[in-house]
């Protein structure tokens, strides 16, 4: 028998000043928030040699876990008159005051979640030992029982004190599973499992916005491998997988927005697996598709609430959504000490039937319908890749690398698109018997590149502009220089 046991712990504080009005990293916010967390978790797993044909396996984990996360909602320095808008300029200057001294006019708010939550899972699974097998001595198999519970709440605390609000939610899950792995002949053999789940929420809020729901999931795969030659693995999987529903809280939300469906997801996949030229290099080529049904989706919007612009998202439902492409994976030893990788990825995605309401650009007391059928899903770039060159010399390891995405769409409700862009990094590594010792580079040419986008719809967010509308976008990070030491006893 064996036990093994897990603790962690981590308290992190840091500040949170992440929205540039110029899409730069200079920021104006006179507020700058929080993104803090704290978390403790515990886990125990024990395995168990029940015969000679049964082993059993036992999981309980469990975590508590608080966090804080809030931010200088106008972005801006400077304070402004609740009731007028204008510049109060006994608490110092507004930013828009350098162009119209005058008429400074904008609004001053800041929106915090303070967030905690209790996690709770048992998983219990029996499989096969050395005289296990079934079917006639040909079949592995692993049976199980998965049990898991979520009880969060939630406290935002705005400057407006209307729109403060908490909630509860909990969220439950069991479910049972099996997975069998049968050997058909010498070359070929079929793994196959199922997984049924019973899935349920409650949720309530200060709004006296109450919801519950509870339903039955089912997944499933079938894998057939078999060995084409002695160098080359064909391989081909079916499966049904999917994404529980759940509820948007935001009290301005409709009933219709105010929950999201299950998303079913259909796939099949094939490939081929090869080690060639000895044994030195090794390749993988896969080809997908991905039927997303009721598939879910990242929705936002703009509007105004009492003049001031506010920005909300939730998540929605499209009818139908398409992934399908072709990925490559090799892996090449160069020499004994030096070793070559590479992953090309082609994605292409699309939305069937999905369309939805928005704010009228032209006119902030209409709304539009905005079709977005037949366009690519959000951060799914049609190309992507990363090449890595490792070397070993004594205790010393140098790995060099290179990753890159094609532009792609940031959100699934509007249109602004990142660049393209390629990335540098690098590592050295030292070993010496227990203690490693390793400095990492990230992004070593300070490359700038956008990674999240936004666009409020009928409004911007700055106040020198008169809030007209316009994209903002995020950059990522720069050069990270990092230095870590791991000693194992």
């Amino acid at each position: 028998n064996e036990m093994h046991f897990s603790a962690f712990k981590t308290d992190i504080n840091n500040g949170y000043d992440a929205f540039s009005l110029d899409n730069n990293r200079n920021t104006y916010s006179n507020k700058p928030g929080k993104d803090e967390q704290d978390t403790t978790a515990l886990s125990i797993k024990l395995l168990s040699k029940l015969s000679s044909a049964i082993n059993l396996e036992l999981a309980i984990s469990g975590s508590h876990n608080k966090s804080i996360y809030g931010y200088d909602e106008d972005w801006a320095y400077g304070e402004y008159d609740e009731n007028t808008g204008n510049c109060d300029t006994s608490l110092g200057p507004c930013l828009d005051e350098s162009t119209d001294p005058e008429g400074a006019w904008g609004y001053s708010t800041e929106d915090y979640y303070y967030r905690e939550n209790n996690r709770k899972s048992v998983d219990v699974r029996a499989l096969s030992g050395a005289t296990g097998k079934i079917l006639n001595n040909t079949t592995d198999w692993v049976i199980g029982a998965t049990n898991w519970s979520r009880d969060e709440s939630l406290d935002r605390q705005y400057t407006d004190t209307t729109k403060n609000v908490n909630n509860q939610l909990r969220i439950t899950s069991s479910a049972i599973y099996s997975e069998l792995n049968t050997n058909i002949n010498a070359d070929s053999n079929i793994t196959y499992g199922l997984r049924a789940e019973k899935w349920s929420y409650d949720f309530s809020d200060s709004n006296n916005i109450k919801q519950s729901n509870s339903e039955e999931l089912f997944g499933g795969k079938i894998t057939l491998e078999s060995l084409l030659a002695n160098e080359h693995l064909g391989f081909i999987t079916i499966a049904k997988g999917y994404k529980a529903g759940g509820i948007n809280s935001n009290k301005i939300l409709t009933e219709q927005q105010r929950t999201y469906e299950t998303e079913t997801n259909y796939t099949i996949e094939t490939g081929l697996k090869s080690s060639t030229l000895e044994k030195n290099l090794n390749t993988q080529v896969t080809a997908f598709y991905i039927l997303r049904e009721d598939q879910q989706v990242k929705q936002s919007f703009g509007y105004l609430k009492d003049g001031k612009p506010s920005f909300k998202d939730y998540i929605a439902n499209a009818a139908e959504g398409e992934n399908y492409g072709l990925e490559l994976e090799a892996n090449y030893k160069l020499n004994k000490n030096t070793e070559w990788a590479a992953n090309i990825g082609h994605l292409k995605t699309k939305f069937k039937d999905f369309s939805f309401l928005a704010i009228d650009p032209n006119d902030d007391t209409q709304t539009t319908t905005i079709n977005k059928d037949g366009r690519p899903q959000a951060h799914a770039p049609e190309w992507s890749f990363t090449t890595k060159l490792t070397t070993i010399a004594n205790n010393w390891k140098l790995t060099f690398e290179a990753e890159g995405k094609e532009a792609f769409y940031f959100s699934d409700s509007h249109d602004v698109k990142s660049s393209a862009f390629v990335l540098l990094n690098t590592q050295i590594e030292y070993t010496e018997q227990n203690l490693k010792i390793a400095l990492n580079i990230q992004n070593i040419a300070d490359k700038d590149y956008t990674n999240r986008g936004f666009w409020f719809g009928a409004y911007g967010n700055d106040p020198r502009k008169d809030y007209a509308p316009e994209p903002y976008t995020q950059l990522g990070n720069p050069r990270l220089i990092t230095l870590s030491a791991r000693y194992d006893f």
